[in-house]
């Protein structure tokens, strides 16, 4: 078995699954390139009668019996092609009687991936499943039965919310998310490439932590040189990237582009009706839905306006590569230019630093955990948003169960951040203009997030009550 990095949850529930003498049905869903068929096949291969069967994209009924019935031969009767199989629901019975055929206590693993490329419409592939898991497979110790998708949405509404023949039959669900910090530290050193903590942030803001995208990389490069091979080089591999990856995840997905464009263009985020005005959309089911799928695939994150009781809020951008292209890559994606050591010019630019504050925020939020660790509140239920108003802005408010209140101020620099007269004045205010819109009662603490630490004078020690070091999202949790 090849080394698995990190996945340490992931993992802990495959050998649940795995240890489990009684059959189990596990559906793995996650976006494209993530890992999610490394991570099974690598987990599975050598421990037991392990099947394989990958839908093909578009491919009629009669493609995937007939690559059904190749996977099939190479598992079950090498050398001895199999004719294809009529349906699903006989291609089914052929592995069902091969259960039946196994020795005693044998493990035997089915894995489907691509599970919406199989199961099109018409294809009643699903039907034959739920027929094989209910009727047999799910009679018969020591079966695995695991089904994967990058699209995260039709894994969630037809199979894990599934009110049919599959609702109630999942034993286990895994959804593969990107890698954090903490993994993809050690899935660069794995190849060599060694970056500080603060460069490791740079670089993750940039391309975040989808496996694939952190593959090839050449040591001894700088993050400048890291992003520029990943995006501008000539045969750069996250060169038309985007629009592969959402139309692998959703059908007509100009839409759900047009919500991503909209709020790439927005620093603060947008409320629903904002959004609705931005892309010229009528209200409707129509456009909550697009907003659940982008939600559920990872694309975005949806912050609710502080002590609002109707779930009000805005929806914010949080995907990393999405992110990065929209600002940097989308311009030059149809045009035939030289970009040798575009990034490096642009990395010393206003447009990088105001876009790197921005990302930085960003990445905050998806590391609430770490922040609320570092500050000593990790039991304490919290919520988090974001608060403006026309006179102040605060990048991150957390509000807390213990009757206190973290006002959070995000900076992004490459140095350690120093705070001046000026920049403690403004810290004053924006928390006295809080305390004066929201009314609360509870206690409030200035906040400071750096990402290169912070000098420790005077007008820090007058202003600031607590300080994390995104430095250490990088590590572990458990080394905080």
């Amino acid at each position: 078995m090849a080394v698995i990095i990190g996945r340490t949850e992931e993992l802990r529930t495959l050998q649940a699954v795995y240890a489990s003498r009684d059959p189990q049905f596990l559906a793995v869903y996650g976006r494209r390139r993530i890992g999610k068929t490394f991570l099974i096949s690598e987990f599975f291969r050598d421990k037991g009668l392990y099947f394989e069967l990958t839908g093909i994209k578009d491919a009629p009924l009669k493609v995937q019996l007939n690559n059904f019935s190749r996977e099939y031969a190479e598992v079950f009767t090498p050398g001895s092609p199999a004719a294809p199989p009529a349906s699903w629901f006989d291609a089914f019975d052929q592995l069902r009687k091969r259960a039946a055929e196994r020795s005693p206590g044998q493990k035997m693993i089915l894995f489907f991936d691509e599970l919406p490329w199989l199961a099109s419409p018409r294809s009643q592939f699903l039907a034959g499943l739920d027929h094989a898991w209910n009727r047999y497979l799910s009679r018969s110790k020591d079966i695995i039965v695991i089904i994967c998708g990058s699209a995260a949405s039709w894994m969630i509404r037809k199979v894990i919310q599934d009110k049919g023949g599959l609702h109630g039959r999942l034993t286990q669900t895994i959804q593969l998310k990107p890698f954090t910090l903490a993994e993809t530290r050690l899935f660069l050193e794995a190849q060599q490439v060694r970056l500080t903590a603060p460069q490791l942030i740079e670089f993750y803001m940039a391309v975040g932590g989808v496996a694939t995208y952190l593959t090839q990389l050449r040591s001894g490069q700088s993050v400048n040189q890291l992003v520029q091979s990943r995006y501008f080089d000539k045969n750069a591999p996250l060169k038309g990237e985007f629009h592969k990856l959402f139309s692998s995840l959703f059908d007509g997905y100009q839409k759900h582009v047009a919500i991503v464009e909209a709020l790439a263009a927005s620093h603060y985020g947008l409320t629903i009706n904002q959004l609705l005005q931005k892309t010229a959309t009528r209200t409707g089911g129509g456009f909550s839905t697009l907003l659940t799928e982008l939600l559920e695939s990872g694309f975005l994150t949806f912050l609710p306006q502080l002590g609002n009781k109707k779930k009000a809020g805005k929806y914010l951008l949080t995907d990393e590569f999405t992110l990065f292209y929209s600002k940097w890559v989308q311009q030059w994606e149809n045009q035939v230019s030289d970009l040798n050591g575009y990034w490096q010019r642009q990395s010393n630019t206003q447009s990088f630093r105001s876009w790197a504050g921005y990302a930085f925020e960003t990445l905050c939020i998806k590391n609430i955990a770490a922040i609320k660790q570092q500050l000593g509140i990790g039991g304490v239920t919290t919520a988090i948003s974001q608060w403006q108003d026309d006179q102040a802005q605060i990048d991150l408010v957390i509000d807390r169960a213990d009757n206190c209140i973290n006002l959070c101020e995000i900076k992004f620099y490459n140095a350690e951040y120093v705070v001046g007269a000026k920049e403690a004045a403004e810290l004053q205010r924006k928390k006295a203009r809080f305390l004066t819109a929201t009314g609360t009662k509870k206690a409030l603490f200035l906040t400071l997030i750096t990402a290169n630490g912070v000098a420790r004078n005077q007008h820090y020690t007058d202003t600031i009550d607590s300080h994390v070091q995104a430095e250490r999202f990088a590590e572990r949790l458990g080394e905080l």
